[in-house]
């Protein structure tokens, strides 16, 4: 009986330790649900950013804000056609601001790990 009991804990312990540890957004529904309602920042530019709010997506480019749709599908993000403010920025803005939403133009890999995000070889953190 004391084998049994002992087994059982031990077992429910490895069970438990696995399902705790295991941070790892594996689905299309989970990284979904956990972008939802939050906007992130790029790394190695904090004047463009990404936010998420049900099937929409918005942000700045730099100059102009942004807004449009998106899919998540086995990991891979697409976005629909993106409509944007037309401002008028600095010419070296406005190129950035045109290869950013270019970039977003094609199919990435999407990523998260804790705050950040990463969509192809762009990475955001969160935006606080």
């Amino acid at each position: 009986m004391k084998k049994i009991i002992f087994m059982t804990v031990v077992l429910s312990l490895v069970l438990i330790s696995c399902k705790s540890g295991n941070k790892v957004m594996d689905s299309d529904k989970n990284i979904q649900d956990y972008i939802n309602h939050k906007e992130y920042i790029l790394l190695s530019n904090d004047n463009i950013s990404i936010g998420f709010d049900n099937n929409s997506v918005y942000g700045s480019a730099g100059v102009n804000s942004y807004m449009g749709t998106y899919a998540i599908k086995q990991g891979v993000i697409t976005f629909g056609k993106l409509g944007a403010t037309m401002m008028l920025g600095s010419e070296e803005e406005m190129k950035k601001e045109s290869e950013f939403l270019a970039y977003l133009e094609t199919a990435k890999e999407i990523k998260i790990n804790g705050d950040s995000l990463k969509i192809g070889d762009m990475e955001f953190i969160i935006k606080k």
